[in-house]
């Protein structure tokens, strides 16, 4: 059994631990630097005090600490560009049916997909249970108006 430097051992350990909390709090890089410098030094003092046959490949240190620093300096700008996107919902209800589940007249509640959505009706007014159809969206409300077919007589 190789002796090893446990303040090396514990470095790398440390290098791990800010890795997995680079993923998880926004430190904008901060953390995955850490985690990059304890790894070299980790990696040094892990075997530092033997014959340098049996020494960690300072290369091999170096390699793996560079390419697991530029994996989280990839996937930190990932997030910090994706956190800085608007957000976008596109969804396509106009022409859907739905069922009104509270009078409109002119503003109410229908039933669309299992969902309640605030809607407001075109013309007229609407009674509980009947049935509408979608033809607009404003942000979170619906524009419908009655459906017209063989419900209405």
């Amino acid at each position: 059994m190789l002796p090893f430097n446990w303040a090396g051992l514990a470095l790398i350990l440390v290098a791990f631990v800010l890795f997995a909390l680079e993923l998880f709090i926004t430190s904008h890089g901060i953390l995955g630097i850490g985690g990059v410098v304890a790894l070299i030094l980790g990696g040094i003092l892990l075997t530092s005090g033997n014959p340098p046959d049996f020494q960690v490949s300072k290369w091999l240190i170096y390699g793996l600490a560079a390419g697991i620093g530029a994996f989280f300096l990839f996937v930190v700008t990932s997030i910090i560009r994706v956190r800085r996107q608007p957000a976008v919902v596109t969804i396509t209800l106009v022409g859907r049916q739905a069922v009104a589940r509270s009078p409109l007249d002119p503003t109410g509640m229908v039933f669309l997909d299992g969902e309640y959505w605030s809607a407001t009706v075109e013309e007229g007014r609407v009674e509980p249970g009947e049935r509408v159809v979608v033809t607009g969206m404003q942000g979170l409300r619906l524009t419908v108006s009655k459906q017209k077919g063989v419900d209405d007589g």
